[in-house]
């Protein structure tokens, strides 16, 4: 099973909700690199087509501009993934989990399940550490431990360097992911200290 961590959402130049890109503005709209995570996922498919694609995902975390009409996170996932050429029989859709602890214990839920043995979670570089604690201090969490976390950049970069390499590059080096780091690091600190809030 490929799993794939839900990130910010936002709407495009049409009106559509989509994931977060890597542009400047992305850094605005929560987790950004969310379209990074769909793409890598559908790679990692087409190199794996024996897996199923896990996208859990609800009204997601302090989504900005919110509205009721708006798709859950993971619908938005799917709509991408069936745009990039993914069967829509292959991915599986959770609507309940907001923040990366329900995703995460979301997707553990579904593996106790299935007992899929082959368990890939795919989010951005500077979210994986985060996620990697997570899984090492939470009980939730036990079905995971032997899971694979995939870095989406890496797999980008690995399939095709002249198309994404300097975009990772450039994204990486924005100024405003110093930001985001640091709120990672300061979950991670949080978890560590028993301070985060589930």
């Amino acid at each position: 099973m490929i799993a794939i961590m839900s990130a910010g959402v936002k709407k495009d130049e049409t009106g559509r909700w989509v994931s977060t890109g890597w542009e400047d503005a992305d850094f605005a709209f929560g987790s950004p690199g969310g379209k990074m995570r769909v793409v890598a996922a559908c790679s990692l498919l087409n190199r794996r087509p024996e897996e199923q694609i896990f996208a859990p995902g609800g009204r997601g975390h302090g989504v900005r501009n919110d509205e009721p009409g708006r798709p859950d996170l993971c619908d938005i996932i799917k709509a991408e993934l069936i745009e990039l050429g993914v069967e829509a029989g292959k991915v599986v859709t959770e609507h309940a989990a907001n923040n990366t602890f329900q995703q995460l214990a979301a997707i553990a839920k579904y593996v106790e399940t299935t007992a899929d043995a082959n368990v890939f979670i795919v989010s951005n570089e500077f979210h994986q550490e985060r996620v990697k604690v997570m899984v090492e201090y939470f009980p939730q969490l036990a079905a995971l431990k032997t899971a694979t976390l995939v870095n989406a950049e890496d797999i980008l970069v690995e399939g095709d360097k002249n198309k994404w390499g300097g975009i990772v590059r450039s994204f990486s080096a924005n100024p405003k992911m110093k930001d985001a780091v640091a709120r990672e690091k300061k979950g991670i600190a949080d978890i560590q200290s028993g301070k985060y809030r589930i």
